[in-house]
């Protein structure tokens, strides 16, 4: 993340592009109207209701679906934009609280602050890295483990009496008004995922639970997030610490994951996986600086420029397989971008038969010279009888934003991804925010700003409409903004655009 965010604003900026649904109608709303929705937050929603009159209230969030490796899903919420900027704002001024954690034996990386600004992903992994390499030499004995679904299974009251008792109490009440009302009162699965300051909170969540506990005996432990590891010359030590974590982990209704649990001799840590050949080692670890630096266009820069030919070429025989593992084509599209134009005819395949990839096709297409048959290929993709995910039908939907509105089908890729068979809210809305007045898609907006909806697709229209010409927008605009709270704040940041 850049050094010098400076605000909750500056917060939310560097961490939008990072986040799994990166709507603009977020981005739009938050950079025009922060101040806007820090008085609503303040004077309205978490207001105490005085006599006569109720507090506001956070809007119930849209489910959506991120994909993960292989056909598995990460289910979470795609939070509006007064929601997705109280967070931000929430952990941005508790900043103080939320520093790195190096406490003698015991030390947690990533996901804090460090003299108020975020430290970087790839900073923190790369420190994390190191420690281990080096308490593999000292210590004979190790144990890793991983909390199984831990953001979906942690529970609001819970989090809100840790908030508490870390002395936010101004804070808490808050917090746990957005968690309790954000998921319609559900009171598990409250943590939205994807986003900086929700895994601070689920970091800084386990400090205290397992961190902090004088129960465990081993000589080290390093976390980083939901991944423990445990280092001791003893290997009873450590069997009885991995019963404890357990036990500790289920004061709070989570538990481990069995098949992601390692032990053995540290030495011998770094081999657990089967054997890979050298050149594949090396690119296993550009493509780990690749992945924590995304967002960094110069690192990301200099990580491709690196490889070798001897890499490359290693890289183009495996997207050629005919059965392409997941792991190696994204270990290709996080390193090959520079010279994306020699995986132009595995790309099709890679986004239908690997979902998680789907951001990633996105990002390489951008060193895509000849886009109109990428777009032909997608719209046959669109128009066949494959499968599509929600997180797959977004990212298509940045891709045709990003990439192909100047190609011939441009609108008929528009079309077919909003009427698709899967298309959701989100992937609906992310088709509506695309600031584009051909194709029918006006017409298409205005059903949705005269029909007194105040939902995502009502949303993204209004934002779609930001090119049209100011007079016409604006007068829709002045009567969509009566149907709620949130439609008022779209329609006038959207009507003090130019």
């Amino acid at each position: 993340m850049p050094s010098g965010i400076g605000s909750p604003y500056g917060f939310f900026e560097a961490d939008y592009h990072r986040t799994l649904f990166p709507l603009r109608v977020n981005r739009i709303v938050i950079e025009h109207g922060h101040k806007e929705i820090l008085r609503l937050l303040r004077t309205e929603i978490l207001a105490r209701p005085r006599k006569n009159k109720l507090g506001g209230s956070f809007l119930p969030q849209q489910r959506v679906y991120a994909a993960k490796s292989g056909l598995n899903l990460r289910r979470t919420v795609k939070l509006d934009p007064v929601a997705e900027f109280f967070l931000y704002d929430l952990v941005y001024a508790n900043r103080a609280r939320f520093t790195s954690r190096k406490r003698g034996s015991r030390i947690a990386y990533g996901y804090s602050f460090e003299r108020g600004v975020p430290i970087p992903g790839s900073d923190a992994y790369a420190a994390l890295r190191g420690k281990l390499g080096q308490l593999r030499l000292e210590y004979r004995y190790f144990r890793s483990l991983d909390i199984a679904t831990y953001f979906n299974s942690l529970y609001h009251h819970d989090l809100e009496n840790w908030f508490n008792g870390r002395g936010q109490k101004r804070w808490s009440a808050a917090f746990g008004k957005f968690l309790r009302e954000i998921n319609s009162g559900r009171s598990v699965d409250c943590l939205p995922q994807g986003l900086y300051p929700a895994k601070v909170i689920g970091s800084h969540f386990l400090d205290d639970l397992v961190d902090e506990s004088k129960r465990l005996r081993c000589a080290r432990m390093v976390r980083f997030m939901d991944d423990i590891y445990l280092f001791d010359n003893s290997e009873r030590v450590l069997t009885e610490d991995y019963q404890t974590v357990q036990k500790l982990l289920g004061e709070k209704a989570l538990s481990v994951n069995t098949e992601k649990s390692r032990s053995g001799y540290a030495a011998t840590a770094t081999t657990l996986h089967e054997e890979i050949d050298h050149v594949k080692v090396r690119l296993l670890q550009k493509r780990r600086k690749a992945v924590l630096a995304s967002g960094d266009e110069e690192e990301e820069e200099k990580i491709a420029e690196s490889l070798t030919d001897e890499e490359r070429d290693y890289l183009l025989n495996l997207v050629r397989q005919q059965s392409l593992e997941e792991d190696d084509a994204e270990l290709a599209l996080s390193l090959m971008r520079e010279s994306a134009h020699k995986l132009e005819g595995s790309l099709i395949a890679i986004f239908e038969q690997h979902p998680s990839l789907a951001k990633a096709v996105y990002r390489v297409l951008a060193h895509i010279k000849d886009k109109t048959e990428m777009a032909k290929a997608f719209l046959a993709l669109l128009r066949g009888d494959a499968f599509l995910t929600e997180f797959q039908l977004f990212w298509l939907g940045m891709i045709v934003e990003g990439y192909l509105l100047d190609t011939r089908v441009a609108g008929d890729l528009l079309i077919a991804l909003y009427k698709h068979a899967e298309a959701t809210p989100v992937s609906r809305a992310k088709i509506l925010e695309i600031a584009e007045n051909r194709f029918g898609m006006r017409d298409l907006r205005m059903d949705h700003l005269r029909s007194g909806q105040s939902d995502w697709l009502a949303w993204a229209a209004a934002v779609g409409s930001r090119t049209v010409n100011k007079a016409q927008r604006n007068h829709v605009l002045k009567y969509f903004k009566n149907a709620s709270m949130m439609n008022r704040l779209i329609s006038d940041c959207v009507r003090a655009l130019p």
